[in-house]
């Protein structure tokens, strides 16, 4: 597709297609072919579908590693909604240290980490009601109900659940604490109930018409992961959060109420996933989001959609390549892993030297393809390997706030998943980084310094 106007709208133009979809999680919607843009542009202006950048645009010369007082930088309308982006940050490095707390069986010390991150959200301030402030309120409730439960098991009690417990959190605290075979009966007929017709039954995460409906998505998403997530267990997810894994929770719980598995020790052995990754084309080159943990680590958020000029899955050509390459690292996954990351290395050689400037997406997603599906078959040192090649970060990933943080998040997960002793450290590096970018954003509130 091609943009239309002056030279200067054109350049114009660029730059906001780099920030909608360098940063903004990726996410355009266009289903004329339009897509979200800037408050300020006029029609002719608009964002009309993801044109190669070239490579000697002067947009990349106005890339770099310094902070820019403005939220649409980063693909946000408002500072608050970079807010709820870095408290997700901040919070997936949290609760995965607290969930592999509660695996190692020390409930204590995983509930002072849960409580630890609940008071840390409760004190980020955002306007009440708005988006963000809804969103934090779930970390922050979400958090606090894992503490307690934590806690609850620790002292071997059956207390009462808290109120506000959504259907899956309600679920497992009551199979938890539950003390008769009546109890376990209860529960598994109510995951029967639950499975009949779910609330998050045919949601798309690629439906969504502009960015408030963006943001209502990932609201609601977020809502449904925090309610469903295993607070005793370090069992992510590789890729998209999709609803489908809220059923699969409750599939558990309810296998766990009948089998008498009633235990976190018994629920964890149920759990476990033995998915085994599988490239495809279309997970190699889809359209990435900026945020990698959307993409990549499960946090909940929308999928990305758009389509590139170059390199897209709709050209044949590009497309045969990638199944190509699907099937030859498919080869290598079932051979051995370890051979997967020099493989991907290749084919990102490939794609450097074609020189158009949204190369850099296909380059991206084919990293964050290899990082998901090593890890979804237990490979974590390749996959380790292959997301330590998103370094040193690159102009595009200037516009994607706490970047490098992202990226810690995920190494240190993969790491905790390995039994690495660097895991620990890695976390809470990466809420440093979150921390970092929240200090620099209550610095973007403020108004411009007088210069003489």
């Amino acid at each position: 597709m091609r943009a239309h106007g002056t030279k200067r709208g054109e350049m114009k133009m660029w730059w906001w297609l780099s920030i909608l979809v360098g940063c903004g999680g990726g996410e355009t919607h266009s289903p004329a072919g339009a897509g979200p843009h800037s408050p300020d542009e006029s029609a002719d202006q608009q964002v009309v579908g993801h044109r190669a950048i070239p490579a000697d645009n002067p947009v990349w010369d106005q890339l770099s590693e310094g902070f820019r007082r403005a939220p649409e930088f980063y693909g946000e309308r408002s500072w608050d909604d970079v807010l709820m982006r870095l408290l997700g940050h901040y919070a997936n490095a949290a609760r995965d240290r607290a969930a592999h707390r509660a695996e190692q069986g020390d409930l204590v010390g995983a509930a002072e980490l849960y409580r630890a991150l609940s008071e840390r959200m409760g004190a980020i301030q955002l306007a009440e009601g708005g988006t963000a402030a809804r969103m934090r309120d779930l970390y922050r409730d979400a958090s606090r109900r894992d503490s307690d439960l934590c806690h609850a098991l620790a002292g071997g009690g059956s207390p009462p659940a808290p109120e506000g417990l959504g259907p899956v959190a309600a679920l497992r605290w009551q199979l938890l604490t539950a003390r008769s075979p009546a109890d376990h009966e209860s529960v598994a007929k109510q995951a029967s109930q639950i499975l009949k017709a779910p609330s998050w039954e045919g949601v798309d995460i690629g439906d969504f018409r502009d960015f408030e409906a963006r943001h209502a998505l990932r609201l609601q998403l977020a809502e449904w992961m925090l309610d469903s997530q295993d607070p005793l267990h370090l069992d992510p997810v590789w890729g998209h959060w999709t609803p489908a894994e809220a059923s699969r929770q409750v599939r558990v719980l309810q296998q766990a109420a009948q089998s008498g598995a009633a235990t976190p020790q018994g629920i964890r052995s149920l759990a476990t996933r033995q998915e085994g990754g599988s490239f495809s084309a279309e997970d190699l080159g889809h359209l990435p989001t900026g945020d990698s943990y959307v993409d990549v680590g499960g946090e909940p958020g929308p999928a990305a959609i758009g389509s590139l000029e170059r390199l897209d899955l709709g050209d044949p050509v590009h497309k045969k390549k990638l199944n190509s390459l699907a099937s030859r690292l498919n080869g290598l996954l079932a051979q051995g892993p370890d051979q997967v990351p020099a493989a991907l290395g290749e084919w990102v050689s490939t794609l450097e030297e074609m020189g158009h400037g949204s190369r850099y997406y296909n380059i991206k997603q084919a990293r964050n393809s290899g990082v998901r599906q090593l890890a979804r078959s237990g490979a974590w040192k390749p996959a380790l390997a292959v997301l330590s090649e998103n370094l040193p970060l690159h102009a595009q990933d200037f516009e994607c706030p706490n970047r490098d943080g992202i990226l810690k998040g995920l190494e240190g997960r993969l790491l905790l998943l390995a039994g690495d002793p660097r895991a620990e450290a890695t976390l809470l590096e990466a809420m440093k980084g979150a921390e970092h970018w929240m200090a620099l954003v209550e610095e973007g509130r403020q108004p411009m310094p007088q210069r003489p």
